[in-house]
């Protein structure tokens, strides 16, 4: 019987044969950038800002760093879940 090739891996087997995973660490940048992105698409779609670049001037920030943040709430929301879970 060969046992699978984990491409110098090790894995960890609990005392009870089933096999251990890492508890899910939540990254808090992630978590971060997510709620930001959501926040400002609301402040956008409410009409607070009208455009990225008038977000960008009101929170000094640059626009080439509003854009790719707002594309997170374009992620699945299975996607974000996972994310918020730290999975």
């Amino acid at each position: 019987m060969s046992t699978p090739s984990r491409r110098g891996r090790k894995l960890v087997v609990t005392r009870d044969g089933a096999a251990w995973a890492p508890r899910p660490r939540v990254d808090n940048t992630m978590v971060k950038a997510l709620s930001r992105s959501f926040r400002w698409r609301r402040m956008l779609d409410e009409g607070v800002h009208g455009t990225i670049k008038d977000l960008a001037k009101a929170k000094g920030i640059g626009k080439t760093y509003v854009s790719p943040v707002l594309r997170l709430t374009m992620l699945a929301p299975e996607i974000v879940e996972g994310i918020l879970d730290g999975r």
